[in-house]
């Protein structure tokens, strides 16, 4: 898989009717719709694919973010997201 972006993520969490919300800030790169995460966590890998890009705008000065919504390939393999918050990931081209 190619790199596409680096990303720093700050939180995660679930909207109702949305998805999984991943927000943090694009280090290096672009993040576009189609895009895969890898994730590792207690030598389980799951692949999330990002459905949206949004820019989350908090109302203060350089208090913004991006939102990834993002949806993992295969539920079994889902993993606790917050266990990646403060580290950078890295965003792949879909294959």
């Amino acid at each position: 898989m190619a790199v596409a972006a680096t990303f720093r993520a700050n939180k995660s969490f679930s909207i109702v009717g949305i998805g999984l919300v991943l927000t943090g800030d694009i280090i290096n790169g672009e993040i576009s719709v189609g895009n895969l995460i890898k994730v590792v966590d207690n030598n389980i890998t799951a692949i999330y694919e990002i459905d949206a890009v949004e820019y989350v705008d908090y109302s203060g000065p350089q208090q913004s973010e991006i939102g990834l919504i993002i949806k993992v390939i295969d539920p079994s393999l889902e993993i606790d997201l917050n266990s990646i918050s403060g580290k950078t990931i890295t965003v792949f081209d879909k294959l």
